[in-house]
């Protein structure tokens, strides 16, 4: 009732006062979710994993590795959710849900006996109280690159948005007597950031590259030995209780001990990955079926996590080896072709330069790639995602994502401006992206590789503000079957 009260307040006070109260809009919202379903978070262990790439497949992983305990898990992820075992598409095109959809879940989560949670943290999802009354346990922080820069407004704000994840470890009101844990990315600029947040236990991961090395140690060095960094909090906005749910946990006193894990002996394949993780003097060696470098990332964040909570590591790596990736993250549609098809749901300049950087590793024809921008979003990441593309690819077509409410045509010149004139000429411009695939996949010849972004698992697209069915994978199977 209370939840239909606010929404219909929405629409009849005027804009300027409701955005002034909007704050407050939000977590009634999310105070009335958590009261319905009676706070399901404090029955279980809730693991949230934040940063802007690599989520989902974070959360995949430590859904299978928790599973290695023999107790139930529930998953709430932009891809999917699954509750006890039984897996669901995530068909809201949301990474954090609405309130009283989380809070529904993990009430049915709780239901179902599951003792582990794990959640995908938006950091939108976070200004609007979305995850607000889940008392979380352990969390990741993956990485940080420019993105949703038009709802905060600098990467300052959107690094401190994330931040109040890593903040909720230590609320005063988190009752559970459970460890806190948190796991971040050594090789980000902003680790020491997020490292100087509380928690019973920290970890820290990255590569085996000298500077990567360096970092890892030196960062676990001075948060061993130091109190933690202070810096600003503010996250620019402002209204009504806009700092209600912040609590206290930066400036770490307890000099908690930071334990870094590191991947080292590192094999890129096109059919795999394998290399060895060290941690505390230990060695294990990990073969897996996934593709890419930064999915060794996502695998060694969810191994700090495992760790934390006192997962057997030898059954965490056989989870690695049986893991093979996550629906719409390089996924390979292989209909028989002589040439590679790629699909990911990489839609930042730092996404697209990953990806392509990891195909060219080990391409044998041409790479060719086939990207549009989001509308309605961040509208600076559009010339970046443009001259990426263009500087990465061997061709290039350039079509629609999701337009929203925006017109096509003015996303798609955005794009362009970020294309060097001298590599115009290896760019075609389709706006309809059906038209874009077909084109892609009619150029490529054997050998070549053709990666298609921006729409990943999705089954549905939002155009002109309609919202109609498109199974990306499904539609490229198809067409290279005929």
């Amino acid at each position: 009732m209370l939840e239909t009260i606010l929404r219909y307040a929405r629409k009849i006070i005027p804009k300027p006062l409701f955005h002034f109260f909007q704050p407050a809009y939000h977590f009634l919202l999310a105070l009335t979710g958590n009261i319905a379903y009676r706070f399901p978070g404090y029955k279980m262990v809730v693991i949230g994993v934040t940063g802007t790439n690599g989520k989902s497949t974070t959360c995949d992983i430590l859904c299978e590795i928790f599973k290695t305990t023999g107790e139930k898990v529930g998953m709430i992820s932009t891809v999917s959710f699954e509750i006890a075992g039984k897996r669901t598409d995530n068909t809201t095109n949301r990474t954090t849900l609405g309130r009283w959809q989380t809070h529904k879940l993990m009430r049915e989560m709780v239901r179902q006996g599951c003792k582990y949670a794990v959640i995908e943290v938006a950091s939108e999802g976070i200004a609007w109280f979305r995850v607000w009354g889940i008392p979380f346990d352990g969390a990741v922080f993956t990485n940080l690159s420019p993105e949703h820069l038009n709802y905060h407004g600098t990467m300052e704000n959107y690094r401190n948005t994330k931040g109040k994840l890593f903040r909720k470890l230590s609320s005063p009101c988190n009752f559970k007597k459970t460890k806190r844990i948190s796991a971040v990315n050594a090789d980000d600029k902003e680790a020491d950031y997020f490292l100087s947040f509380k928690a019973d236990k920290k970890f820290t991961f990255g590569t085996s590259s000298p500077s990567s090395r360096a970092r890892l140690r030196d960062t676990a060095e001075r948060v061993n030995s130091e109190s933690g960094v202070e810096g600003s909090l503010k996250d620019g906005r402002k209204g009504f209780l806009h700092s209600l749910p912040r609590s206290v946990g930066r400036n770490d006193k307890t000099k908690s001990k930071v334990v870094g894990v590191t991947a080292k002996n590192i094999d890129l394949r096109t059919d795999g990955i394998e290399y060895d993780i060290e941690y505390d003097a230990q060695k294990l060696h990990i073969k897996t079926k996934a593709i890419g470098e930064f999915n060794i990332y996502n695998e060694l964040a969810a191994f700090c996590m495992g760790l934390g909570y006192d997962l057997v590591p030898d059954k965490m790596v056989q989870v690695f080896r049986s893991y093979s990736g996550t629906k719409g993250r390089l996924e390979k549609i292989d209909a028989g072709q002589d040439f590679d098809v790629i699909i990911d749901y990489a839609h930042t300049p730092d996404a697209l330069e990953k990806v392509y950087g990891e195909l060219n590793r080990n391409k044998k024809g041409r790479l060719i790639g086939v990207f549009g921008a989001t509308g309605s979003k961040d509208q600076g990441k559009r010339p970046e995602m443009g001259a990426v593309a263009a500087e990465l690819c061997d061709k290039v077509f350039v079509t629609d994502d999701e337009t929203y409410n925006e017109d096509s045509g003015e996303i798609i010149e955005m794009i362009m401006r970020g294309v060097p004139e001298k590599l115009k000429s290896k760019v075609d411009v389709i706006p309809d992206r059906l038209q874009a695939i077909k084109k892609s996949l009619a150029s490529a010849n054997e050998g070549d590789i053709v990666v298609i972004t921006g729409i990943g698992h999705q089954k549905f697209r939002i155009q002109e503000g309609k919202r109609i069915p498109w199974d990306e994978r499904k539609i490229v199977y198809d067409l290279l079957k005929k």
